[in-house]
C-alpha cells in the first residue's frame, strides 16, 4: 500500500448547475433571498460578480457563468482580492 492510497479523498460534491441551487448549498430559502443578501462585486477585468456569506461565515464569490461553494473567504476583502484581475488569454 503506497502513502497516497493511506490519505482519505474527501467525497466528490457536485456541480452547481443554478442559482437556484447555488442559494440552496449555501442555506437560503430562494434566489430571490440569496441575491438580497449579496453584495455586486466589479473585478479588474471588468467582469461581474457577487459576493454572499455562506454557512459559517464564509464569503464566497460567484457570477452567471461560475457557481461554486469553494474556495471560501475569511472576509469580503479577501474575496475582493480572488476576483480575476484580466480576462483569459489577454
Amino acid at each position: 500500500m503506497s502513502a497516497a492510497s493511506d490519505v482519505a479523498q474527501p467525497p466528490s460534491i457536485p456541480p452547481i448547475r443554478s442559482q437556484e441551487e447555488l442559494a440552496r448549498r449555501l442555506a437560503f430559502g430562494s434566489r430571490a433571498e440569496m441575491l438580497a443578501a449579496s453584495i455586486p462585486l466589479a473585478a479588474p477585468d471588468g467582469s461581474l460578480w457577487w459576493a454572499t456569506v455562506g454557512p459559517g461565515n464564509r464569503w464566497v464569490v460567484w457570477n452567471i457563468y461560475e457557481f461554486s461553494v469553494a474556495p471560501t473567504f475569511a472576509s469580503l476583502d479577501d474575496a475582493r482580492q480572488s476576483l480575476p484581475v484580466r480576462k483569459p488569454g489577454s
